[in-house]
Parts: structure tokens; sequence; C-alpha cells
């Protein structure tokens, strides 16, 4: 958990943009495995409101995220962000 948290002082999105998101993924994926879910979802919520390469159909494929799947937290974050093509 320290070393996640590390990463992403060290590399915050506002200083690097592209490389940055991917420590905040490596947050989130970490606070869920090790069963922080709401820290989890903070992390996701951010990255979906923000330019990067998280989805929602990614999140909903990704086994990372299954411990999340039935949070309702994560479900609203699902719907929120879920946008149809245009």
């Amino acid at each position: 958990m320290r070393e996640a948290k590390l990463g992403v002082e060290l590399m915050p999105v506002e200083r690097n943009a592209f490389d940055g998101i991917y420590r905040v993924e490596d947050l989130a994926r970490v606070y869920a495995m090790v069963g922080e879910h709401e820290a989890a979802i903070d992390q996701l919520d951010y990255l979906l409101s923000i330019p990067g390469q998280i989805s929602v159909p990614l999140l909903r494929i990704d086994p990372t995220w299954d411990a999340l799947s039935e949070n309702p937290r994560f479900q609203a974050l699902l719907a929120k962000y879920d946008q149809p093509s245009e």
C-alpha cells in the first residue's frame, strides 16, 4: 500500500498526465486487492472523470474489479459514467 501511494505522490497526474493515471490505477488495484473497496472506488471515480484509458466497459470485464461488482457505490459509479456510443 505504501509503495502504491508513493507512486502516486512521485508521479501525480497534475505533473504527468500520461503516466500519472497509471499510478492512480495501480493504487486503485491495490486498494481493491486488500479489501479497501471504498478507497478503490474513490480512485476509479477520479480516473473516470478525466481523460484516460480506464472505462466502464473495461471495469466490467477486468477481473481485478470483481470484488467491487456487488458494491452499490461501484454500480452507481458505472451507471454515472456509462456513456452510450454516439
